[in-house]
């Protein structure tokens, strides 16, 4: 694992206002993914928000996650966290945290999931950006709504 290299994340969009980012760690001697990845995925509807995370890696591999939420408006701030244990089914996936908050048409959102399993960890991020076109993603912006 000392020749892991992290790739910028990758970012797509769904219908419906549905966006996602994930950020995977790749093994450069073998070209394989490694065990961990994440994605953080944001669906606007109205002026209600909801975020959750996915980890996807090896079946029945156990770690914890820390979701971690700030919204922005003209109203203030707010900040959220959760965290606990997620264990990793048979089809490799598992589902982590999950937080609807309301938004207004100025208001601006930033999700950030760091998972850990082992001695594997990664991190992703969304962000919303009320004032930008479309979505794009860099190492260090996660995706702008």
């Amino acid at each position: 694992m000392g020749d892991a290299v992290r790739r910028p994340p990758v970012s797509f969009a769904l219908p419906a206002g549905l966006i996602s980012a994930f950020l995977l760690t790749t093994d450069m001697a073998s070209g394989q993914s490694e065990a961990l990845s994440c994605s953080v995925t944001a669906e606007r509807q109205d002026s209600l928000v909801r975020i959750s995370g996915k980890v996807e890696g090896p079946g029945n591999t156990a770690g914890r996650y820390r979701l971690l939420t700030t919204v922005k408006g003209s109203s203030g701030q707010s900040l959220s966290s959760q965290s606990g244990a997620f264990a990793i089914d048979e089809e490799g996936v598992a589902t982590v945290g999950n937080f609807v908050f309301s938004v207004s048409p100025d208001s601006r959102f930033e999700a950030e999931l760091r998972v850990e399993a082992g001695a594997e960890s990664t991190t992703c991020r969304i962000v919303s950006d009320p004032d930008a076109g479309d979505p794009e993603a860099g190492p260090d912006e996660g995706i702008r709504l």
